[in-house]
């Protein structure tokens, strides 16, 4: 008889209990982008070699590269517009972006609607990326969105020699 009541009250004292702990998640909304660079861009037309031909504009600079960090609430999407915020493009040309495919990072990158094939023509804001949710690229050249500038003739007559330098601005805002 005692050994049965050592038994029952030995599986009585090892009864097991539990407890609850609550642990909180915070992410504050976070809107970063920069542009990385492997050098500086200068789209030079080159002067045609035989009289009566035209000025060669098969000229590109992919010396840029977009990155960013995103995270929205839910239901909210971002995008990223390109402005020329200061300078002007030269009369008779056109500037023009397009992106390449993401390289690296991770998330919704967004969709391109400046593609490298269609690209945009580049003066008042213009969409260049829709549609990022929570997202990043990765940091510097090499990573992100490579931009591709790339110059037009609108009209030679308006063409006239001498350089000009524009600032293009890429701003992270939501839809």
């Amino acid at each position: 008889m005692l050994i049965l009541l050592m038994k029952l009250s030995y599986f009585t004292c090892n009864a097991q209990t539990s407890g609850n702990a609550s642990v909180g998640f915070t992410l504050s909304n976070v809107a970063r982008i920069s542009i990385a660079s492997s050098g500086s861009s200068t789209l030079t037309l080159a002067s045609p070699s035989t009289a009566g031909s035209s000025i060669n504009t098969s000229i590109n600079d992919e010396t840029k590269w977009l990155n960013f960090t995103s995270a929205v609430a839910s239901g909210v999407s971002r995008r990223i517009e390109a402005n020329i915020s200061s300078g002007s493009v030269p009369s008779g040309l056109q500037l023009k972006l397009g992106l390449n495919a993401a390289v690296g990072g991770g998330g919704t990158l967004g969709t391109i609607v400046a593609s490298t094939a269609s690209p945009i023509t580049l003066g008042s804001a213009v969409i260049v990326l829709n549609n990022i949710t929570g997202a990043y690229t990765g940091v510097g050249v090499g990573s992100g969105f490579r931009l591709r500038y790339t110059v037009s003739i609108s009209n030679y007559g308006l063409l006239r020699s001498g350089t000009n330098v524009v600032q293009i601005t890429y701003t992270l805002i939501d839809n």
